[in-house]
């Protein structure tokens, strides 16, 4: 018999040695690596009582929050399957998503609940608002046990799918393993040398590969601490987040690096304190890595961020 291989357990294996350092960094609060992995554990187990099982596939349109981590994980822990979705789909892909995909359940914000709902109408997948309902998926969570073994999953069982932006047609599902899953921050550990000291900064959601892999679970799988910002951020406020937290690796994209010129190098002048840019999502162009150049005395590295490859 194969060993046993849970990415989730794996990659929070050092919330106990780390239990009391930050391992998030939300809305000017903090969540150290103990309570996390607690909050991952009732996630867990929030799950299991809504019936779901090893294999089953949950959709999450959630921002970026502790929640939303934790619910990822807590679903992969649990063996169960973790889709990450786009808000920003087309409304007419949600039911092909919700039916190609049999979603049991999607876990959604409020404000996307009618769309999901709508789309979920005379099918089989449930909708569970995160909160502000007697039964929210927060309330859920909020009183599950901090306490749940993981689930015996193999090393090629499915961890998460990943769906493709649908530039070819309707958006294709991309099946990841928990090997694979597990393997998160490898640019963080292998290209940079990041160690548990790291900040980082993403601005990009994390449904995108990108940061799912740069700017949550590799720098979780590495000890390391994450900026989270809930809303789609907008230059200044990243500006103001780096200035007050001081991340030393920021992962962007081209069109966000544009925006951020255009607010003049007095105004990034905090964004000296970074050590390492990246930018993923399209080809840098050259005018952007000049003029970044100029005005902070830093490159800007290329990478990729492929939802084929994850890591």
């Amino acid at each position: 018999m194969p060993d046993t291989f849970n990415a989730a357990q794996i990659i929070l294996a050092q919330a106990d040695r780390l239990k009391d350092k930050t391992a998030l960094i939300y809305s000017d609060k903090t969540m150290s690596y103990g309570e996390f992995a607690k909050l991952v554990d009732r996630a867990a187990n929030a799950f299991t009582g809504l019936g779901i099982v090893r294999g089953a596939r949950v959709g999450l349109m959630v921002m970026d929050s502790p929640l939303y981590c934790a619910a990822f994980l807590g679903l992969v822990k649990a063996g169960a399957v973790a889709i990450p979705l786009n808000p920003r789909l087309p409304e007419s892909d949600y039911g092909f998503i919700l039916t190609s995909a049999a979603l049991q359940l999607v876990v959604s914000d409020r404000e996307h609940m009618s769309v999901l709902t709508k789309a979920a109408a005379g099918g089989s997948t449930s909708i569970l608002c995160t909160s502000g309902e007697s039964k929210s998926f927060e309330r859920l969570v909020a009183g599950a046990s901090g306490d749940f073994a993981p689930a015996p999953t193999l090393r090629d069982d499915p961890a998460f799918w990943l769906l493709s932006s649908g530039t070819t047609g309707r958006p294709k599902a991309i099946i990841h393993s928990h090997g694979n899953c597990a393997q998160g921050g490898k640019l963080l550990r292998e290209v940079i040398d990041a160690d548990e000291s790291a900040v980082v900064l993403g601005t990009s959601k994390l449904f995108f590969t990108y940061s799912l892999d740069n700017a949550f679970l590799g720098p979780i799988n590495i000890g390391a601490t994450t900026i989270l910002i809930e809303c789609w951020p907008e230059p200044e406020q990243v500006v103001e987040q780096i200035e007050r937290h001081r991340p030393n690796v920021v992962f962007s994209v081209p069109t966000f690096y544009r925006r951020l010129l255009n607010l003049g190098a007095a105004h990034l002048a905090p964004l000296k304190s970074v050590a390492y840019f990246y930018s993923a999502g399209e080809r840098l162009p050259d005018a952007i890595s000049i003029a970044w150049r100029e005005a902070l005395g830093k490159e800007i590295h290329s990478c990729y961020g492929m939802s084929e490859t994850f890591v």
